[in-house]
């Protein structure tokens, strides 16, 4: 009876440090857990403020070349004849000279546009933007891309254009 008992007795004995295993792993597995949830929340955390930072820059960035565009067109003499002659509605009576130059400042304008609307569409900039400022611009200068025959390169941007200027 000694050979069973000794027998008995290590696989009680074995039970118990298994059991004490088990807790011992799940109590690991808890703390694991918890370490990977407040990593995560942290991750998280970083990924917003990083978007925060990039919508920031674009807008930077953005308001930046407008400032730019704005201050070449006021400096520069000729460029406003042209706008102004373009206002009122007298773009056949521009010299070729004149209708290059006024391509090349509304190719500029598009470009600027279309890296907007991407923006936009990248979740860069906010809706608000999309209302107020896109749909203006869009709005003041479709009909003159229209009628200087230029085009869009992005299809998804020509459809947005041509809906905004059908509004």
């Amino acid at each position: 009876m000694i050979l069973m008992e000794t027998t008995q007795l290590l696989g009680n004995l074995g039970e118990f440090f298994g059991a004490i295993a088990v807790v011992a792993t799940l109590f690991y597995l808890a703390v694991q857990v918890r370490h990977t949830k407040e990593a995560t929340n942290a991750n998280t955390k970083t990924l917003e403020e990083s978007q925060k930072i990039a919508r920031t820059d674009s807008y930077l960035r953005r308001a930046d070349v407008m400032e730019r565009s704005a201050a070449q067109g006021a400096l520069s003499g000729e460029m406003a004849n042209i706008i102004l002659k373009t206002r009122r509605g007298a773009i056949d009576e521009l010299t070729d000279l004149e209708r290059l130059r006024l391509e090349m400042w509304e190719r500029a304008r598009m470009i600027r546009v279309e890296s907007q609307f991407y923006q936009w569409q990248q979740g860069l900039l906010d809706d608000e933007y999309y209302e107020h400022q896109f749909k203006f611009v869009v709005r003041l200068s479709g009909p003159l891309w229209k009628a200087l025959g230029m085009k869009f390169e992005r299809p998804s941007l020509r459809d947005e254009v041509e809906r905004v200027l059908a509004e």
